[in-house]
């Protein structure tokens, strides 16, 4: 939405008007943007400093009147243009850490008359720049049954090789059947900077000719809900989540980066054509990616076969084997995926077995012992009720996926279940198209405290498709589990740490839900012990010079399920009467500067603090001032 532009790891340097207007509004929260200031300008357009550390002397005097007359910290005050009017280079605050910041920076915003992001870096505010865009991978995603990406169906992944700054090929042709959609991971540098920045546009060629742009120059916060829908393609490339798509399928939304008239999905005749993805950044640096692709005309498509009857076949042993299986729920279609080094005379096709049918489907092998089916068509799999992969050697022998893929149609209202039945999944109007999802247990191990977890880890697939709206996650614990101070956490692959996710809880039925936005490993952890402090100034029975005593500061750290930020759990009296302390989520930190000095003798501190699982703790310091 801005710039993060870091502070030297330090606080209190001058924020400066970049123009003349007024102070149109002030924010102070414990998360977000923290204390926050927000500056129109004469010719109407919004600046946003965020994370200060305070306001100037005028306008903090004026938050110290609001909070104590609204009796909260959290404060969201307008202003006329007439109450604090500035000028160009006039300072108007000074940078902080405040809200969830990771670290003492200033994060800039540049907003239009409708409040909505501008591209500060073509607004008015350049960096010097010469390195051009890099593209570090690449990838074909297969967008309609019967689509075959070099051989295969599923998604073709490449590295591109770089020939000077601004250039890059690949250097095979891809061959190619069907529509389909290309997706990129891209990043832009700027000299003597570590951190990676925007690409202003991002536009595809098929033989020179635009078939989809993207244009960050302005962005809309109503469209937060939507942007999984640009990312995330190919699932089954470790860094889906860095690939951004230059294809928007007809299911999906146009945003306001989107050229409103292409789709960016091809679809090409025989032969051999030119594909170029040209980037540029904000201080118009160029890079292009250049590869071929020979399109084949499509040939007749492999058509599943239809059983009447389904034999008992005995189960495949894989025990010392090669077998790894898995199914893969693409955004058009499903492939049965597995590596394993079968015999030569052996046959393997996989399978959906039905109330009164077996449908059998041909595998490919598109490298060494790694076959995949043809994309399947989701509705297939409807009235499903198990799946696998049937192996005809000596004998036939089945091999059998612990779970059955559920159908879910777009508006549609579902709910699965995991097999052991403890755990549902309620799905409300969540896909754009109609897809598969199914529910398993997480069976690798992952970092937890097996003591305070209190039920399996589950596993809702597929991932990398983009929701809509919301799942609802529910899973249901032993009667002798404490679930007042239980919660569902994810699991985040990033900082391999389990997520707290805030939980409603049923006593009647030991029951307890969530909402995701996105398919995850989640479980449910027990938190019945508080938060503790780690450091508090002042400290008990100290004695402090009056002139010295500026202010205070109180670290916390819980194991779990983390401390409370809400107002009503971070309490803090001082001789009685509740002051508005600053509360730092990232650095676990309170904080409260004095608006002036206390008076000669004993001073008594109480603070009342509690976690997300509902332990509360305090703290009581009595110290002295001379």
């Amino acid at each position: 939405m801005g710039l993060d532009i870091r502070t030297r790891s330090s606080i209190g340097h001058p924020l400066y008007a970049v123009n003349d207007g007024y102070i149109h509004r002030i924010t102070t929260n414990f998360n977000g943007y923290g204390k926050a200031l927000y500056l129109k300008t004469n010719d109407g357009k919004i600046v946003v400093y965020g994370h200060l550390s305070r306001y100037t002397k005028d306008l903090g005097n004026r938050l110290f009147e609001l909070q104590d007359e609204m009796q909260s910290y959290s404060v969201t005050k307008y202003f006329t243009e007439s109450e604090f009017p500035v000028k160009r280079g006039q300072v108007i605050g000074y940078s902080g850490n405040s809200g969830g910041s990771m670290g003492p920076h200033l994060h800039f915003e540049l907003r239009n008359e409708y409040d909505q992001p501008l591209n500060p870096m073509i607004s008015g505010f350049p960096l010097v720049d010469n390195i051009p865009p890099k593209y570090l991978d690449l990838s074909i995603i297969p967008l309609e049954i019967g689509t075959n990406i070099g051989g295969s169906s599923l998604p073709g992944n490449y590295t591109p090789i770089q020939l000077t700054p601004g250039e890059y090929i690949l250097n095979d042709t891809i061959s190619v059947t069907g529509k389909f959609g290309v997706t990129t991971h891209i990043i832009d540098k700027i000299q003597n900077a570590t951190h990676s920045y925007q690409i202003e546009i991002l536009e595809l060629f098929v033989d020179s000719v635009s078939v989809f742009s993207i244009q960050y120059d302005l962005l809309d916060f109503s469209e937060e809900e939507n942007i999984s829908t640009i990312f995330g393609q190919p699932i089954t490339h470790p860094k889906h989540d860095k690939f951004q798509k230059l294809y928007c399928l007809e299911s999906y939304p146009k945003l306001t980066i989107h050229n409103d008239d292409q789709t960016g999905i091809i679809n090409l005749s025989e032969g051999i054509y030119k594909i170029e993805i040209l980037a540029w950044d904000a201080a118009q640096n160029k890079s292009v990616l250049t590869f071929y692709i020979k399109s084949y005309k499509s040939t007749q498509k492999t058509k599943y076969k239809t059983h009447l009857k389904f034999d008992e076949y005995s189960t495949l042993n894989t025990n010392g084997k090669v077998f790894n299986s898995e199914f893969i729920q693409l955004e058009k279609g499903a492939i049965f995926q597995l590596y394993t080094a079968i015999g030569a005379a052996d046959k393997i096709v996989a399978y959906i077995e039905k109330p009164d049918t077996l449908l059998t489907f041909p595998l490919v092998e598109f490298d060494i012992h790694k076959y995949s089916s043809e994309l399947i068509n989701p509705s297939l799999f409807k009235d499903g009720k198990q799946c696998g992969f049937l192996i005809y050697s000596d004998k036939i022998q089945k091999h059998e996926f612990d779970f059955i893929p559920k159908l879910i149609f777009p508006k549609s209202y579902n709910t699965i279940f995991s097999n052991d039945s403890l755990c549902s999944v309620k799905f409300e109007n969540v896909y754009f198209d109609t897809m598969l999802t199914w529910l398993t247990k997480q069976i690798t191990p992952l970092k937890s405290n097996s003591i305070n977890r209190k039920s399996d880890f589950y596993k809702l697939n597929p991932y990398g498709i983009p929701f809509k709206n919301d799942v609802t996650v529910s899973i249901a614990v032993s009667n002798e589990t404490d679930i007042e101070h239980c919660a569902i956490y994810t699991f985040n692959e990033k900082k391999s740490e389990w997520d707290f996710e805030r939980s409603s809880i049923d006593t009647i039925n030991n029951i307890i839900s969530t909402k995701l936005g996105e398919s995850n490993v989640f479980t449910v952890f027990e938190d019945t012990k508080p938060p503790n402090f780690l450091y508090t100034y002042p400290k008990n029975q100290e004695i402090y010079p009056k002139d010295v005593l500026k202010n205070f500061i109180i670290n916390l750290n819980d194991d779990l399920s983390g401390i409370n930020s809400s107002e009503e759990y971070l309490r803090v009296y001082l001789d009685g009467k509740r002051i508005w302390i600053t509360y730092q989520p990232v650095e676990k930190e309170i904080s409260y500067g004095l608006r002036s000095a206390l008076s000669v003798g004993k001073h008594h501190l109480v603070i009342n603090i509690q976690d997300r699982s509902g332990n509360s703790v305090s703290k009581s310091i009595k110290f002295f001032v001379e």
